[in-house]
């Protein structure tokens, strides 16, 4: 019993460390070719669909004086300088990570069917980067085609595109899930029966925007001359978003080894595991067609 309160006790300690949201700077979009309205259109659907997550903290340049840039000056030599002492300002706001856009296609495709009749199809073609705010290496990258059958249309090509950019929200949920993960513990293990637990609770709820039928991956961490050595060991499935640091989770995998790990007071960390976008999916393999 000792063990599992000196578990409890240590989860609960390690709460401010594991359930943190990173703070992501999204930085001004950039196109070598579409008009300033649409960059900023796309980039504001992509902080929208970011926040809906609830799972970042976000930073707006655009909103935030020691990041700012007027509009003449950002593709400016000057501007280029500025990098550096922005890119200290965004440490300095406590940044982790720096979201950047480039876009190659904001606009809308004309299509005549077969009896006349005129219709425009959107396609927007952009990418994303994310940037380690504290040494400014690249994290990852990610390219986003919407036309054709993943376009949305319309009857003019403002109804078309705007429609279309709107898609970039949704698109933020895997982002979010494949980049930003997030990190927590186990705080205490559910109903026993045979010696067996059937259910556990974890310290990721509705303030780390994590819902039903998340998985989190459990890693067994241990010290090996010197340094941090992670084991997989299983893997849980959020039954229930109980409060906003708490939720109650079934065993996916690995129950035996999780509950083992846990009454040792073996330390243990959760990282949400990325969602698979099975529609994205199918819609870039029509694109492909």
């Amino acid at each position: 019993m000792k063990k599992i309160v000196s578990s409890i006790a240590a989860a609960l300690m390690c709460l401010c460390a594991y359930a943190q949201k990173p703070v992501v700077v999204v930085d001004y979009f950039t196109s070598p070719s579409c008009t300033d309205a649409g960059v900023s259109a796309l980039r504001g659907h992509v902080i929208a669909g970011l926040a809906a997550t609830n799972r970042v903290n976000l930073i707006d340049v655009e909103t935030e004086a020691s990041l700012s840039l007027e509009a003449d000056r950002r593709s400016s030599e000057m501007a280029m300088e500025d990098q550096t002492a922005r890119l200290g300002a965004m440490k300095t706001l406590g940044a982790n990570y720096i979201v950047t856009g480039v876009a190659s296609k904001i606009g809308a495709d004309k299509r005549v069917t077969d009896d006349g009749s005129v219709y425009y199809n959107g396609n927007v073609v952009y990418s994303l980067k994310v940037v380690n705010a504290e040494d400014g290496t690249l994290v990852g990258a990610e390219s986003y085609t919407y036309s054709d059958l993943t376009g949305s249309t319309g009857s003019t090509s403002e109804e078309a595109t705007v429609a279309t950019l709107r898609k970039a929200e949704k698109d933020m949920k895997v982002f979010v899930s494949k980049y930003f993960k997030v990190k927590g513990v186990i705080v205490e293990m559910g109903e026993m029966k045979g010696g067996k637990a059937k259910n556990c609770y974890i310290s990721l709820g509705a303030a780390s925007g994590v819902e039903k039928g998340q998985k989190c991956e459990v890693f067994e961490v241990k010290t090996i001359a010197g340094r941090e050595a992670e084991t997989q060991i299983g893997v849980l499935s959020i039954e229930e978003v109980m409060a906003d640091d708490l939720s109650n989770c079934k065993f996916v995998s690995g129950a035996k080894e999780i509950v083992a790990a846990f009454q040792a007071g073996h330390e243990l960390r959760l990282v949400t595991k990325e969602k698979v976008d099975v529609l994205g999916k199918m819609g870039g393999f029509l694109n492909a067609l």
